[in-house]
This record gives C-alpha cells, sequence and structure tokens, in this order.
C-alpha cells in the first residue's frame, strides 16, 4: 500500500520538506526521532505556478547548497500540480492507494482540503492563529493519527534538511 505525501506550496517549508524526505531516502541524511527508515512516500507538489522541487529550494535558500547539488536530479523530477484535479491523476498515475496532502500555506487551506477530499486524501494544514497543525477535509476515521504522525515525521526532515544534514543529536 504506497501513500503519496503531497505538499501545497514550494516556498521555503515546502521546499525543505521535500528536500529532506529524499535526502533521507537517498541516504544523505541520518534517520532521526521516530524514523528508522525513510517513508515510501511518492512526494508531490502544489504551486501556483509551474515549478520543480530543486528550484524552490535553491530559491528558498534555507537547504545546504551542496546537499541541494547531490539531490538534484531527484528533486528535479518532482514537479507542482497547478491544477485541483490534477491531484486525482497524480494518485492513478503513481498507484497510490491513499494520499495525504500537507498545507504549508494556511489562507488557501479550504480549495486544497476540497481538492484533497475530492481526490479520497487525508488533509493536513497549520492553523492560521495558533501555528498549530489541524485535521481537515478528507480524513478518513482513525487516519488522523496517522496524519498527524506523518506531519511532525515531515516536520524533522525539512529541520534535518535546513541543517545540511548535522544533528544536534
Amino acid at each position: 500500500m504506497r501513500t503519496g505525501l503531497i505538499v501545497v506550496g514550494l516556498g521555503g517549508v515546502g521546499s525543505s520538506l521535500i528536500a529532506g524526505a529524499v535526502a533521507l531516502r537517498e541516504k544523505r541524511i541520518r534517520a532521526f526521532g521516530g524514523l528508522a527508515e525513510a517513508p515510501d512516500f511518492e512526494l508531490g507538489a502544489f504551486e501556483l505556478e509551474a515549478d520543480d522541487a530543486y528550484c524552490a529550494a535553491v530559491r528558498a535558500g534555507l537547504v545546504d547548497r551542496s546537499l541541494l547539488s547531490a539531490l538534484r536530479p531527484k528533486l528535479r523530477a518532482i514537479r507542482a500540480m497547478t491544477r485541483f484535479d490534477d491531484l486525482s491523476g497524480f494518485m492513478t498515475h503513481h498507484g497510490l492507494s491513499r494520499g495525504i496532502v500537507v498545507c504549508t500555506a494556511p489562507a488557501a487551506a479550504d480549495s486544497y482540503a476540497k481538492a484533497a477530499a475530492h481526490a479520497g486524501c487525508a488533509f493536513l494544514a497549520v492553523a492560521r492563529e495558533k501555528n498549530l497543525p489541524t485535521a481537515g477535509i478528507g480524513l478518513a476515521r482513525g487516519e488522523l493519527e496517522v496524519a498527524a504522525a506523518t506531519f511532525r515525521e515531515v516536520v524533522e526532515l525539512a529541520q534535518e534538511a535546513r541543517s545540511g544534514g548535522r544533528s544536534a543529536a
């Protein structure tokens, strides 16, 4: 059962999150916390205009440049979807049985929550006022814990990628 992890927004948070997940998968950074190994997520992204994870991460300037250079081919292959209905196609194309949409752009959360629900995906966003993870439309019963754990893991991945693989532990 494969899972898609789709990030809304390829700014600093979204591009760092994807770079961290790819770096862990490629063994460029160490697993840490509750991660024993790289999760087998199919990575995807939404952005307002066509973009890829490498260019977005370089623009954001938060992830170590040498790490990005090493991951360039993998990150360039992660192209942003620009339309809501692209999500169902992404799920089908990659043969995914479930998906988790993580919204790093709280102002757009309602629209992406609807797209996630339409595609049968779980949805997670950061609350506007309290900067806390919140579940949204599209979470099936019992998936809240999975989505929340995934959110914590991807935040840790983003932090690890920003440090260039240098862990404080």
